[in-house]
C-alpha cells in the first residue's frame, strides 16, 4: 500500500544552507518496511547539531540532506511489526533512527539497558544511510519516516511544542545527571551510582551559548536562572574569584555535576565539581584542552553526554509529565526555517526554536 501524501521538506544542498539557503523540494525517504512508523509532522526543534550539519561542521554532509532530530507528530502509518505505536497517536524521534538493538536499550538487563547507541552500528535520524544505500531525513519537512523502535509515545501532559526539544536537548542533559558510570576493576562492567544529593546541586555553564542545550537545569542569564528555580547564580565568566572564594568557605565539591558547554575550558569550575560533564560534540575545528582540565581536577571526573537510549527518553518524558517540566522555547512557523536557523546559528535562541506545521499542528 502506497502512501496518499507526499514527503517535503527544507533540503541542504550544500553547506551555504545554513545562511539561510535551504530549499523546500521533495525528497524521497527510506524504502517503507514493516518495522516503520510514518509521521505527519507538527512540530520540529531546531538543534545546534543541524546548524553544524548543515555547514559540514563535523564531516562532509551527505547533501542533499535534510536536518532536524527532535520531531513530534503524528502516526499517519505504522508497520505491522511495531505494537507500542498506534496510528493517530502523538509521537516523536530524537537524534538517533537505528541502532544494533543487542546494545542499544530497549532490553532492561544493565549496563545494556543504559547505552546510547552501538556506534559501530547506528544511524542518526538524519545525514545517515541505511543499508541498502537509502538516505536518512530528519525534521524539518512535512512527514517523516523512522524504524519503530526509535519513534517514543509523547504523554498527553507534555505539549508537543515543548516534547520536540526534550528529544535531543532534553535528554542529553537528563542522562548525566541521571547516572554515574564507574568501571570495577575486577569485572570490567559498569555500574550504576547512587549517591545522595546527585540530582540536586547541578552547575550549568554556558547554556544557551550554542546549542540551547540544558537550559531545564540552569540558564545562562541570572534572571531566568532564578526563575527556573535556582538558589544561587554564578557567573563564572565574570567574576574571576568565584572559585578562591568557595575554596575560602571550605566548600569543595559542593557542585555535584557541571554540565559545561565546553568543560575542558572551565578549569576552575571543573576543580569544584564532583563531575564534569560536556553535553554535546565539538565542532570540527574548535580546541579541545582537556589536557587543561586534567591538571587541577582533585578527584572529579570528566565525560561527555551525546543523546539518550531509549529507557533514558521514555524515563526522561514520565519523569517531565509527572513533575512539569516546561522547557524555555519560542516557536515559528515552518517556512520561515531558513530565518530561524541563521538566529540560531547566530545564537539568538532563548533558549530553543520549534517549528510548527501550523495546519498539522491544529488538526492533532
Amino acid at each position: 500500500m502506497s502512501a496518499d501524501y507526499t514527503f517535503k521538506g527544507w533540503v541542504a544542498e550544500g553547506p551555504e544552507a545554513v545562511e539561510g539557503k535551504m530549499v523546500w523540494k521533495e525528497y524521497t525517504p527510506k524504502q517503507w518496511t514493516e518495522d516503520d512508523v510514518d509521521i505527519q509532522i507538527t512540530h520540529a526543534g531546531i538543534c545546534g547539531s543541524d546548524c553544524h550539519t548543515l555547514r559540514s561542521g563535523w564531516a562532509p554532509t551527505l547533501y542533499p540532506a535534510l536536518v532536524g532530530h527532535e520531531i513530534v507528530g503524528k502516526a499517519v502509518r505504522v508497520g505491522s511489526n511495531v505494537k507500542h505505536i498506534k496510528k493517530g497517536s502523538r509521537v516523536g524521534v530524537g537524534a538517533q533512527a537505528w541502532g544494533c538493538m543487542n546494545r542499544t536499550m530497549i532490553a532492561l538487563p544493565a549496563p545494556a539497558a543504559r547505552r546510547t547507541t552501538a556506534r559501530s552500528r547506528s544511524i542518526r535520524s538524519y545525514n545517515g544511510k541505511w543499508p541498502n544505500g537509502d538516505k536518512s531525513y530528519g525534521g524539518y519537512a512535512l512527514y517523516n519516516r523512522t524504524p519503530g523502535n526509535f519513534v517514543f509515545n509523547i504523554p498527553e501532559a507534555i505539549p508537543s511544542e515543548e516534547a520536540a526539544p526534550m528529544l535531543c536537548g532534553g535528554v542529553t542533559v537528563f542522562r548525566p545527571l541521571r547516572y554515574e558510570r564507574l568501571r570495577s576493576r575486577q569485572d570490567g562492567r559498569h555500574r550504576r551510582l547512587r549517591r545522595p544529593g546527585s540530582l540536586r546541586r547541578p552547575l550549568r555553564q554556558g547554556a544557551g551559548r550554542e546549542q540551547g542545550r540544558g537550559h531545564q537545569p540552569q540558564q545562562q542569564q541570572k534572571g531566568d536562572a532564578l526563575k527556573m528555580g535556582a538558589d544561587q547564580y554564578i557567573a563564572t565568566d565574570e567574576d574571576a574569584d568565584w572559585a578562591q572564594e568557595e575554596r575560602r568557605h571550605h566548600r569543595p565539591h559542593r557542585l555535584d555535576n557541571l554540565l559545561a558547554q565546553d568543560a575542558a575550558q572551565q578549569v576552575p569550575a571543573a576543580a569544584q565539581a564532583a563531575r564534569a560533564v560536556h553535553p554535546g560534540r565539538r565542532a570540527r575545528g574548535q580546541p579541545a584542552a582537556v589536557q587543561r582540565l586534567c591538571v587541577d581536577l582533585k578527584g572529579a571526573k570528566i565525560g561527555g553526554s551525546a543523546i539518550g537510549s531509549i529507557k533514558d527518553i521514555n524515563d526522561m518524558l514520565a519523569l517531565a509529565a509527572e513533575k512539569g517540566v516546561h522547557p524555555w522555547i519560542v516557536q515559528e512557523k515552518m517556512e520561515d526555517a531558513n530565518k530561524t536557523v541563521v538566529d540560531m546559528d547566530k545564537g539568538l535562541a532563548r533558549y530553543r526554536y520549534v517549528l510548527v506545521n501550523g495546519e498539522a499542528a491544529t488538526k492533532l
